[in-house]
């Protein structure tokens, strides 16, 4: 063996071997130590098929043999046992000399193996993505060719996916070449789809790959959402037309009533004074006002509902206020007021505020035990002065479901003698958002009730 071949060998980092005639090792490199973890002197006299995975040697054997008869130099990729009981990838050249002695240099492919096993394993997530996206979509290349398409796209432009790549996008969307739409800028078009036309809404976006221009296109059925919002918007014409019948006829409705209803109180205002049938007559006129309160208190909320409620801001003495309520309302005998407001005036409009008072004090009289308390106090919210009127009751108190059924037109609220049905306190709680304030409620069973007015001291409303 020549000195400098053997120098080389000592010194070359690269797996080589030389062969004998039976294809046992007479040489290895320093290289071989780090391919196989093993020396390179224990190596000699082995056959090189020893070195290689058993699934492997008949291969690199009959690579071996075509040397000199068939080939002058062969080429064998295998697997290469290593001292750590691991396999190395290793693709081998081998060539014959004319005395016979083989050659072999080797090239470790681990590395180069486990890069294309994780590009394969990136490329299959890749497509598995593309593939379980609902929607379809597709990748164009610089000449608007179609790079790569999901199973979404193929199903709605009813083209295999292998067919779709390469095909001009205008084949498939003829309005997308058409309209060079801007990247971000949706664009609505028309398809023949697998079950009929589909309305697909597309957003395209650019980007940059290695030295290519490529465009993204993500379509979208918008045929659904389309129905959807045409539903709605008929949903929303025939309510409209709905509450404005039931308006009309609630109107009309309440109109009606009022005439025989005023005409039964007047004629009862003069039976009163006939002393005989005095006690059924004021049974009779009673039920009559309660009538007529409902149907003047449909008629608010119907004009509320409307938006034809006008309010009047003037100022207002909160002493003759209360003096008027406690005066003119039935059962307010018992009623406490404590006036804390400094100055008792307020800016609102005077009639829509008694009414709410009157409505919250003679609600809090019916379920009252011994008496109904005003408090008139002043407050702040949301650094604006304000003025708060509590309505305190010692009823027997409502649960939370009970309080909400109370708000709701024609709701009831609480239980025996004080549960109620009618439009009270939605009125007011109306009212009392139309004034710029609102109306909070808070009770428990056996606690009694407080219902609570927070206006502005002064208004901002017309």
């Amino acid at each position: 063996m020549p000195a400098s071949l053997s120098d080389l060998f000592a010194t070359a980092l690269d797996p080589m071997l030389v062969l004998g005639h039976d294809h046992r090792i007479t040489l290895a490199s320093e290289g071989m130590r780090t391919a196989l973890g093993r020396a390179p002197d224990d190596l000699i006299g082995e056959e090189v098929a020893a070195l290689v995975h058993a699934a492997d040697r008949q291969w690199i054997r009959a690579s071996l043999t075509k040397l000199g008869r068939d080939a002058e130099r062969v080429t064998f990729e295998g697997r290469m046992l290593h001292a750590d009981g691991g396999a190395r990838w290793t693709t081998w050249t081998f060539r014959r000399s004319p005395e016979g002695v083989v050659y072999g240099l080797g090239r470790d492919e681990s590395v180069r193996r486990q890069v294309e096993r994780l590009v394969r394993h990136r490329e299959k997530r890749r497509k598995a993505m593309l593939d379980h996206a609902a929607d379809p979509l597709v990748v164009l290349d610089a000449d608007g060719k179609i790079a790569d398409a999901n199973a979404a796209a193929a199903h709605v432009f009813q083209i295999p996916p292998h067919a779709l790549l390469g095909r001009p996008v205008a084949d498939v969307l003829p309005a997308f070449a058409a309209s060079r739409p801007a990247h971000g800028v949706p664009f609505e078009t028309r398809v023949q789809g697998p079950d009929g036309p589909v309305d697909l809404e597309i957003r395209t976006n650019g980007f940059q790959f290695e030295d290519e221009r490529m465009v993204v296109a993500l379509a979208r059925d918008v045929g659904r959402r389309k129905a959807h919002a045409e539903a709605l918007a008929s949903l929303s014409i025939r309510a409209t037309l709905q509450n404005e019948a039931k308006s009309s006829f609630v109107a009309e409705m309440s109109h009606a009533m009022r005439t025989p209803l005023s005409a039964i109180l007047g004629y009862t205002e003069m039976l009163v004074e006939d002393g005989d049938a005095r006690e059924d007559v004021e049974r009779i006129q009673a039920a009559a006002r309660w009538l007529l309160d409902l149907t003047d208190d449909v008629l608010d909320l119907n004009r509320i509902e409307a938006g034809a409620f006008r309010m009047e801001p003037t100022p207002v003495d909160l002493d003759e206020l209360v003096e008027d309520l406690r005066t003119s309302l039935p059962r307010m005998g018992a009623l406490t007021v404590d006036l804390r407001a400094t100055p008792p005036e307020l800016v609102t409009d005077r009639a829509r505020l008694r009414q709410i008072l009157a409505n919250l004090l003679t609600n809090a009289s019916r379920r009252a035990s011994t008496g109904v308390r005003l408090t008139v106090r002043d407050t702040e919210e949301d650094g604006r002065a304000r003025v708060a009127f509590e309505v305190h009751d010692d009823g027997p108190g409502m649960a939370i479901d009970e309080l909400q059924a109370a708000f709701e037109p024609f709701g009831t609220g609480g239980r025996g003698r004080e549960r109620s049905a009618g439009l009270g306190l939605a009125i007011a709680r109306r009212l009392a958002e139309a004034l710029g304030g609102h109306l909070t409620a808070a009770s428990r069973p056996g606690d009694g009730s407080v219902f609570t007015v927070f206006l502005p001291r002064a208004s901002s409303r017309p």
